[in-house]
């Protein structure tokens, strides 16, 4: 399969041989996505800086765990527009992480069904 979301031959080979840490990851970011865009979506809303640097840092995080540039770059412009008290463009901005994320949720599942066949 030919993941959009996530650079899957970087994210392999950084867990090579360490297949079911992947799957923990996979997991835990299934786990923790939903109320982490909520914090993400309230900080927007209430245009609460500090909340929108901190919780958009966090998704930058979480994007780069799994190789994904687009949504790190775009989580790193809302964190900046945090840092900034910018609030410009934060909902278009969160709209794109909102479809990298739900495509990065999907692409993940996918990956882990796959781990879970191999032996």
């Amino acid at each position: 399969m030919e993941y959009k979301s996530f650079n899957w031959a970087l994210l392999i080979e950084q867990f090579e041989g360490d297949e079911e840490i992947l799957q923990d990851m996979i997991v835990n970011f299934q786990k923790s996505s939903p109320a982490l865009l909520e914090t993400l979506r309230s900080a927007v809303k209430e245009q609460d800086a500090a909340k929108l640097s901190l919780s958009a840092h966090t998704f930058k995080g979480v994007f780069r765990n799994f190789f994904s540039e687009e949504g790190s770059n775009i989580a790193y412009e809302l964190e900046m527009s945090g840092k900034k008290s910018n609030f410009e463009n934060t909902h278009s901005l969160l709209k794109a992480l909102e479809s990298q994320l739900t495509l990065l949720l999907e692409e993940t599942l996918v990956l882990k069904k796959s781990l879970d066949k191999v032996p």
